[in-house]
């Protein structure tokens, strides 16, 4: 028999990448809607579990950057839904849940008690379940809604895209690369992995924010024959930042428990500006132009 899975927000885009890819997998998807199942209701949910007996849950939130209150109030009862019943339960969280500020010591893998934001009572609600993991994500690079690419490239292209710090670094990874561990510890965990608690996705080198933005110029001058100035730099750990949060994060748990491997930052970079770039219309997209 098949194993069973459990999607929450299935109509994301987070959510839809990752169910796209589980297609390739001999595995069953449940993606009730919240018009089909009040996914804040711990009862309502308890008796789905027991007609479609899912063996894992995956609970996305609408946007990879943002947690609302039924965000909450879903990983709640979610949690209380799969207490007693072993049941697993993987909740996607964010560096948004530390808030705007900066950490210089960077990002750990453990539950952020003293913050208020959604992410960080959303990763507090669903640890509660007896078997929860944490995938807290840094800034994801393309894709998404609210992704890096979203945030800088077309203010880079309008001449608007405000200072940009040399000292504030963040680690950033490319959807594809949040999909393919999402399958990797959905896999294990059908496997018996017993890995609970928060874990951190991140590149293995992080980047300042003047580096990143230093690339993406670079690049896409390269590939679209196009003249775009760098934006002024400031240096200094007090100076001025163009991204909020702090998205540096550390630990290697998806490493050691998991096995996965954190590539650079610069891994396929190009690759994802070309896209964007082909995405946005201005360059040719190589790949649909008719052969002569």
């Amino acid at each position: 028999m098949s194993y069973r899975i459990l999607v929450r927000q299935q109509q994301s885009d987070l959510a839809a990448l990752f169910l796209a890819a589980m297609e390739d997998h001999p595995f069953v998807l449940l993606t009730p809607s919240e018009d089909n199942l009040d996914w804040t209701d711990a009862s309502a949910i308890t008796g789905y579990i027991r007609e479609k007996s899912p063996n894992l849950v995956v609970n996305f939130t609408e946007q990879y950057r943002t947690a609302n209150e039924r965000d909450v109030d879903a990983a709640s009862a979610i949690a209380k839904a799969a207490m007693g019943r072993a049941l697993p339960l993987i909740q996607l969280s964010s560096f948004e849940a530390l808030g705007p500020f900066y950490r210089d010591a960077g990002v750990g893998e453990e539950l952020v008690e003293a913050a208020s934001t959604g992410f960080a009572r959303t990763e507090r609600a669903a640890v509660a379940a007896e078997k929860a993991l944490v995938l807290r994500l840094p800034w994801v690079l393309d894709s998404v809604r609210g992704s890096l690419f979203d945030e800088i490239n077309p203010a880079l292209l309008a001449g608007s895209l405000k200072t940009v710090s040399d000292h504030h670094d963040l680690t950033l990874v490319h959807s594809s690369f949040v999909v393919q561990c999402l399958v990797a510890i959905t896999q294990q965990i059908f496997c018996s992995a017993e890995n609970w608690g928060v874990f951190n996705l991140r590149a293995a080198d992080s980047c300042s924010e003047a580096e990143l933005v230093d690339t993406i110029v670079r690049m896409i001058n390269s590939e679209a024959d196009l003249d775009i100035a760098m934006p002024n730099v400031s240096a200094g750990r007090e100076s001025e930042r163009l991204l909020a949060g702090s998205a540096n994060f550390l630990g290697r748990r998806c490493t050691d428990d998991f096995g996965i491997q954190f590539p650079s930052w610069r891994h396929g970079f190009k690759s994802q500006i070309k896209r964007w770039l082909h995405k946005n219309d201005l360059v040719p997209d190589l790949r649909k132009v008719k052969r002569s």
